[in-house]
């Protein structure tokens, strides 16, 4: 995890008070997709409950985007 980015977004989390993109969970086993940051960042300021939008995995809408160009990401290596 990325310790600036995680400071900024708990930063504008308190800040604003609004979760801008909402966390992204697969709906069958709850994993988070996409939000790491933003889930750890409620846990810290104590949040019991985190809002996600809950989406099917194997969805062909849901697509998996490498954001490292040195770690190749697929939907079935995951």
């Amino acid at each position: 995890m990325k310790k600036n980015k995680f400071k900024k977004i708990k930063a504008e989390l308190i800040e604003s008070g609004l979760l801008r993109h909402p966390i992204i969970t697969d709906d069958k086993y709850f994993i988070i997709l996409d939000g790491h940051h933003r889930a750890k960042a409620f846990h810290d300021l104590g949040f019991k409950k985190i809002p996600v939008m809950l989406v099917k995995y194997n969805d062909p809408r849901i697509r998996v985007v490498n954001r490292r160009p040195n770690i190749k990401v697929t939907k079935e290596k995951l």
